[in-house]
C-alpha cells in the first residue's frame, strides 16, 4: 500500500467524521422552545411541529393559530364571526379572532360565543328593568350592556365630540407648515355638517326632480285626456241615428181647385132669375 493511498483513506475518514460531527451538532430551529437528542419537541405559539424535519418548527398556515407552546403537528382553526356575530378582532397565527355581537344584541357569555337581544336602545344602558340614558362622558353604541367611558385624546385633539351612543373620534397632529396641517384619523364614519354650496346644490336637484315629476305627471294625464276623447268619438259613431221622415199626407187633402162644369150658375144671377 503506497503513501498515496494511505492518504486518502485519511481524508476520507476525516471527511466522515467531519460529516458526522455537524449532523449531531446541528441547531433545531429558533422557533423552537425545547428540544432533545438535535429534534424539537416543543415550538413557540404560533408555530408547530413538522413531521418532515424534527429540527423545524413550521408558522401556522392561513385560517389557523396556536396561542400556547406546544408539541402538535397541526394548528387550532380560527374562528369565524358571521351571521348575528361580527369581528372585534382578527384571528393572527397566535391568537384566536374575538367576535361580537351585532348592535342591538350583547354576548350572552364570556366568550361571545351566543347573543341575546338588548331591551335597551342605543344611548341607554339597563339598571335593573329600566332602560336609563347613559351619564355625560359615556355612550352605548347598543353592543353593550353597560354605558363606556369615552376614550381620552392625544394631547386633547379631538375631531368629532362624543355622544350617549357614539364614543369620541381622535385627530392626531403630526405635522404643521406654514401652508397646511397634515391630520392622520382612524374613523370608521364621520358625519360633518353641509356647507351652503351643498345645501344649495341638494336645492336645485330637489327643484329640478320636482319639475321633471310635473312634466311626467303632465304628460300622463294628456295622454289619458286624447285616450278619453279617442274612446268619446268611437262611441258616437257607433250610437244609431234616427231621421225622422214626414208621414204622406191623406188622398183629400191634394186636391186640385175644381173648376164649375155646365150651366151651373152663380147665386146672384139664380136669384135674379127668380125675380
Amino acid at each position: 500500500m503506497s503513501f498515496t493511498d494511505n492518504m486518502e483513506k485519511v481524508a476520507l475518514a476525516l471527511f466522515i467524521g467531519t460529516a458526522l460531527l455537524a449532523i449531531t451538532s446541528a441547531t433545531v430551529s429558533d422557533n423552537c422552545l425545547k428540544e432533545q437528542d438535535g429534534c424539537c419537541t416543543q415550538c413557540l405559539p404560533g408555530f408547530r411541529r413538522t413531521a418532515e424535519n424534527c429540527q423545524k418548527c413550521d408558522a401556522c398556515p392561513l385560517s389557523s393559530y396556536m396561542d400556547v407552546p406546544n408539541s402538535n403537528f397541526n394548528c387550532k382553526r380560527c374562528r369565524s364571526c358571521e351571521g348575528i356575530f361580527q369581528y372585534e378582532k382578527t384571528c393572527t397565527y397566535k391568537s384566536n379572532a374575538v367576535c361580537k355581537c351585532v348592535p342591538g344584541k350583547r354576548c350572552a357569555d364570556k366568550d361571545c360565543m351566543t347573543c341575546k337581544n338588548i331591551p335597551c336602545k342605543a344611548g341607554q344602558q339597563l339598571i335593573g328593568k329600566k332602560c336609563i340614558d347613559c351619564p355625560y362622558g359615556t355612550f352605548n353604541d347598543g353592543t353593550d350592556k353597560e354605558c363606556k367611558a369615552w376614550k381620552s385624546c392625544e394631547n386633547g385633539h379631538i375631531l368629532l365630540n362624543g355622544s350617549s351612543s357614539s364614543d369620541v373620534v381622535c385627530a392626531d397632529l403630526i405635522k404643521t407648515t406654514e401652508k397646511s396641517t397634515t391630520i392622520i384619523t382612524t374613523v370608521r364614519e364621520v358625519t360633518r355638517k353641509p356647507d351652503d354650496n351643498t345645501v344649495m346644490v341638494i336645492v336645485y336637484i330637489g327643484i329640478i326632480i320636482a319639475v321633471l315629476l310635473f312634466v311626467v305627471v303632465l304628460i300622463v294625464l294628456n295622454q289619458k285626456f286624447l285616450k278619453w276623447v279617442k274612446t268619446m268619438k268611437n262611441k258616437v259613431k257607433k250610437m244609431p241615428v234616427q231621421i225622422n221622415t214626414p208621414k204622406e199626407e191623406d188622398a183629400c187633402s191634394c186636391h186640385y181647385p175644381e173648376e164649375e162644369q155646365g150651366n151651373a150658375l152663380l147665386p146672384e144671377q139664380h136669384l135674379h132669375d127668380t125675380v
